[in-house]
């Protein structure tokens, strides 16, 4: 009967080819999916984008079509600094996902 070793002992040379295309971020499977993933990311962030953009022109437009309130006035400067926060956090959020792609790590969020 053959001994077990952990996981980090096994020998590397088991299945070399799959190993390689595993590695391989030249890959043509993977680069394919690579330009899929980064289109995924870059479509959501614009849509997420010209959204909160449409929200903020219909809150100023409310601002400069009505009289001069200060009390509704400051709600509505906070009103616009949420979706000034939304975009930021969004475009930080599609940079690190390019980030991990280009890295390799496709799916992240699978292992946990």
């Amino acid at each position: 009967m053959e001994e077990r070793r952990p996981y980090e002992e096994q020998p590397v040379d088991l299945n070399p080819d799959r190993r390689d295309l595993m590695h391989r971020a030249d890959a043509p499977v993977r680069k394919a999916d690579k330009g899929r993933r980064k289109t995924g990311a870059v479509v959501f962030t614009i849509i997420t984008v010209v959204i909160m953009l449409l929200y903020i022109i219909l809150l100023l437009g409310i601002v400069f079509s009505g009289g001069n309130d200060p009390v509704g006035d400051s709600i509505i400067v906070i009103m616009v600094a949420i979706p000034i926060l939304v975009i930021l956090g969004v475009v930080y959020a599609c940079r690190e996902r390019m980030k991990e792609i280009e890295g390799g790590e496709w799916d992240e969020a699978s292992k946990y």
